[in-house]
């Protein structure tokens, strides 16, 4: 039993003391939105964008045919901005569709996991939240 509790903190350890080293931020640059993401050095190696409503827009992982990163270049990185022109991958009846990262107004979520098809429990992950608003 007591194995159990250090398995347990060892997953869950990883994603709080990284949580504060990943921000996003949002600004507006001629009226478009301007997203300015820093993350912690080592980071999970995949990310989507969860929209408002719709389906879920992968930008780095999945198995569709676009990425905006590939994983090797992803885990350099440390900062990087996406625009309503960067591009990304959603699925629409069982077909990949390239689509804008910030497709309508509303709440938005960055979420960046070693396993994005999993419960949060069991894989390493970060996130932020964000609005676009324009």
């Amino acid at each position: 039993m007591k194995y159990l509790g250090l398995l347990i903190l060892t997953m869950v350890i990883p994603s709080i003391a990284y949580s504060d080293l990943f921000t996003c931020t949002v600004d507006y640059v001629d009226d478009l939105p301007v997203l300015h993401v820093k993350m912690p050095q080592n980071h999970p190696k995949h990310m989507v964008i969860h929209p408002p409503y719709g389906p879920t827009i992968w930008l780095v992982g999945g198995f569709g045919k676009f990425h905006l990163y590939d994983e090797p270049e992803f885990k350099g990185m440390t900062e990087f901005t996406l625009t309503k022109n960067t591009l990304g991958q959603s699925w629409d009846d069982g077909r990949d569709v390239t689509t804008s990262v910030f497709p309508v107004i509303g709440e938005y979520e960055l979420y960046v996991a070693d396993n994005i098809e999993t419960e949060p429990d069991n894989t390493y992950w970060i996130r932020c939240n964000f609005e676009i608003e324009k």
